[in-house]
């Protein structure tokens, strides 16, 4: 939209209305035509003035997406923190307990539970993976993303598993050895 903008011209100081975005008008009063370089100078403040919005915005998304990927990476580290935990804490205690023992069943349950942890925290956090677009200045969900942190987080889940389950397979031989035989 073209705004109209009045001037004076500076031959008869007449009133000289022109477009925004005009570098030369025709006065009415005289027929003077008038150029302005001195607009050219204020449309490219102006540019940059828009320009540095522009900037502002992005800087302030990718600063807004920086705060929420430091809480997501939190998030997954707890989450499989805790789920490593409890699997090494279950499976120790189902390696140490005795057969029909409370021990043992808590150990079970323990292990059920952080199986689900391992299974169903990937799936929901790559769900809320977002990466951050710099041509758009903008956080974005893309579905390749969320594929490849899946499958990252997957991998890190198994591994843990496997470290813990390892752990606990020295901790149950270290301290009761006749029972791993």
């Amino acid at each position: 939209m073209n705004e109209m903008i009045e001037i004076q011209c500076p031959n008869c100081g007449g009133t000289v209305k022109r477009k925004q975005n005009d570098y030369f008008a025709v006065c009415p009063y005289c027929n003077s035509e008038i150029g302005f370089n001195e607009l050219k100078e204020e449309a490219a403040v102006t540019g940059m003035r828009s320009r540095l919005e522009t900037l502002d915005r992005h800087f302030k998304n990718e600063q807004e997406f920086k705060t929420a990927r430091r809480t997501w990476i939190k998030t997954t580290r707890i989450m499989l923190a805790s789920a490593t935990i409890l699997f090494l804490l279950g499976f120790t205690m189902a390696g140490l307990g005795e057969e029909d023992s409370a021990m043992l069943g808590f150990g079970v349950i323990l292990l059920i539970f952080s199986l689900m942890i391992f299974l169903v925290g990937p799936i929901l956090l790559a769900g809320s993976y977002t990466e951050f677009n710099d041509q758009t200045g903008t956080a974005e969900n893309k579905g390749s993303g969320k594929l490849l942190m899946w499958l990252r987080l997957m991998g890190i889940s198994v591994l843990l598993i496997f470290f813990a389950a390892l752990a606990a397979a020295l901790i149950c031989y270290f301290a009761d050895p006749a029972a791993m035989k």
